[in-house]
Parts: C-alpha cells; structure tokens; sequence
C-alpha cells in the first residue's frame, strides 16, 4: 500500500507543477464574459488609465509581473500586436501586480514597451476576479465586453491570442448577437 501511496503523491505533485508552470499561481474566481469593469489605474509615470479612455477600441488587459518568465514572453509578443494592430482600432494595457514599482521600472527600461503599464491595485485585482494566475489576458472587444479570457502561457499561444485580436479587430463595430 506505501508504493501505491508514493505514487499517487508523485502523481499529485507533478500536476500540481505543470499546472504552476502554465501560469505562475492558481485559483481566482474570474469575471463571467458580459461588459468589462471599469477602472482608474494609476500608470509608473503618475497617470491615470481607464477603460473608458479607449472607447470603440479592442482592448487586451494583460496583468503580469516581472517575476514570471511566461509574463515577460507574452509582453514582448503584445509590443508587436500593438506595433501590428493599434492602427486597427487594438490598444494594449499592462496592468503590473508587482509590489515593487521600480522592479517594474527597471525591466521596462531593458525592455520598453509601446502601450500604458499601470500597477495594480486592489480594485481592479478584485473587479477582474482576484488574479492569482498570471498571465492573465482579458480580451475586451469595441462595445466594452469581455469576450475572452487566457490564464497561463506556454510557447505556442502566442498564435492563439493573436487570433482572438484579429478576430475582434476584424469584427469592427458590428452589433453583438447573444449575451
């Protein structure tokens, strides 16, 4: 019975690493799709950013942190989407759950970004479901509703989010059928 045991375990915490490893935590209660909240996030140079400023846009909330190397991947894949697709109506925002702004600061200096990094706070954590699992994409179409949702990253979802901001580009502003 101690071998079946040691295996069970094993088994239990090899799931429980690959789980870790898609996305650097685990477990948030997450928005359902229907209309984004709303909110204020102060940005690392003291502005504020808003859903609200980008109306008509297709929005990509990423909440990341410096210290996920997933997060650091899907950022510098968000600088070409933007460089690709802000022209097509898509505006990136970054929102940062580090408690460190200048560990934030320093890593978009090596690595400079075109689109708003704010830093998380409570709020906003709370209104998108909690966000223990980074990265953590929401994909806000030009009515202001949520239409997607990636938790995690490995190599190769890169085509997966690009898809879902062609989509929601391409859709224009055509009225949305269903809830």
């Amino acid at each position: 019975m101690g071998a079946r045991r040691r295996v069970w375990t094993i088994a239990l915490v090899l799931v429980g690493v690959g789980l870790f490893a898609a996305g650097c935590g685990g477990g948030e209660r997450r928005p359902r799709p229907g209309q984004a909240p709303g909110f204020a996030i102060s940005t690392l140079d003291g502005d504020t950013v808003r859903l609200a400023d980008y109306p008509g846009a297709v929005v990509l909330l990423d909440f990341w942190a410096t210290y996920c190397a997933p997060c650091k991947r899907v950022l510098r894949h968000e600088v070409e989407l933007q460089k690709r697709y802000g022209p097509k109506g898509l505006q990136v925002i970054s929102v940062a759950l580090d408690r460190d702004p200048e560990a934030v600061r320093a890593y978009l200096q090596e690595n400079p970004v075109n689109f708003p990094v704010a830093l998380a706070n409570a709020e906003i954590r709370k209104a998108y479901g909690g966000i223990t699992t980074i990265p953590y994409i929401v994909f806000i179409d030009r009515t202001g509703r949520i239409r997607y949702r990636k938790i995690g990253f490995v190599p190769g979802d890169e085509a997966e989010i690009e898809r879902w901001v062609a989509r929601l580009v391409d859709e224009g502003t055509a009225p949305l059928v269903g809830p």
